[in-house]
């Protein structure tokens, strides 16, 4: 499974696309396409393509994309 993930850093918040892993060049394609926008409207965004099984596996190494309770729940499971 692929993920695109537009963040936002100041708000804290993601847009999220899912994509299988057929559709590799789309999700690519769809990334540079939604770069290329957030720069021409000056809107500072953070645009990824990920892989992962599931969400929630992103949820564990890239905690930041799911605001911050996702973040503060990966450190509570890491000091125990």
């Amino acid at each position: 499974m692929l993920f695109l993930i537009s963040y936002d850093r100041r708000a804290g918040t993601a847009v999220w696309t899912e994509y299988s892993d057929a559709d590799t060049v789309k999700a690519q394609d769809d990334r540079l396409d939604a770069e290329t926008d957030a720069q021409k409207r000056g809107i500072p965004l953070e645009i990824v393509v990920l892989r992962a099984r599931n969400r929630d596996d992103l949820k564990m190494t890239h905690a930041k994309y799911f605001g911050d309770e996702a973040l503060r729940e990966n450190i509570r499971s890491m000091t125990r």
